[in-house]
C-alpha cells in the first residue's frame, strides 16, 4: 500500500503537482489520489476532495487524518458537475478515472464537468486525467474542444478498479481566455 501511494505519488509530481499548490481531485472517491496529492502538495498546499457518496468521503476523511494530512477539504457534491469553489481558484485538476462514459454517458455531461473544471482551474492551470472506459483520442478531442490544450503524457503504475496497472495520465494545460 505504501508502495502504491509512492508511486502515485512520484506519477503526480512528474506530471506537474507541486508544493504550495491548491488541487482540485474530482470524483476522488476513498482519496487513491488525493492522499499522494496531498503529501506532494505540503503543509502549505490543498487538496480539495470532491465526490458524490457521502461514506467514500468520510472514509477519505479518516485516512487522512491517520496519515497526518491536514490539507484535504473533502467536499459533497449530488453527483453533477458543480463544485463550490471560486473561479480561478485552483492550481490543478485531476479527473482520474471519472470522466467516462459510465459515469457521463453523454458528451454534453462531460463538456459540463470540464467547462467546470476550466472555471475553477487559474489561468495557465494543469487538468490531469486518467483515461478509463474510453478511446483516449475521443476524449482528448472532447477536452481540447473545452479550453485545454494537451501538453503531456506520463506513463506509471495506476489504481484502476481495485488492481494496480500501467496506465498514462494525460497532462492539459488551460489555454487563457480573453
Amino acid at each position: 500500500m505504501k508502495d502504491e501511494k509512492s508511486a502515485a505519488r512520484t506519477l503526480l509530481e512528474r506530471a506537474g503537482i507541486r508544493r504550495g499548490q491548491e488541487v482540485l481531485d474530482f470524483g476522488c472517491g476513498t482519496g487513491k489520489y488525493s492522499l499522494p496529492a496531498a503529501s506532494a502538495v505540503g503543509t502549505h498546499g490543498k487538496v480539495f476532495a470532491v465526490d458524490k457518496d457521502a461514506e467514500r468521503l468520510k472514509e477519505l476523511s479518516e485516512k487522512a487524518r491517520s496519515a497526518g494530512l491536514d490539507n484535504i477539504v473533502a467536499m459533497h457534491t449530488h453527483g453533477g458537475p458543480t463544485v463550490e469553489l471560486e473561479a480561478r481558484s485552483v492550481d490543478a485538476a485531476l479527473l482520474f478515472d471519472v470522466l467516462h462514459r459510465y459515469i457521463f454517458p453523454e458528451p454534453e455531461q462531460r463538456a459540463r464537468v470540464l467547462d467546470e473544471v476550466h472555471r475553477v482551474l487559474k489561468e495557465d492551470s494543469l487538468l490531469l486525467l486518467y483515461p478509463t472506459h474510453m478511446d483516449a483520442r475521443k476524449l482528448t478531442a472532447e477536452v481540447e474542444s473545452r479550453g485545454f490544450r494537451l501538453t503531456a503524457s506520463h506513463s506509471g503504475r495506476m489504481q484502476h478498479d481495485g488492481r494496480t496497472e500501467t496506465g498514462s495520465v494525460l497532462v492539459f494545460i488551460k489555454i487563457p481566455t480573453e
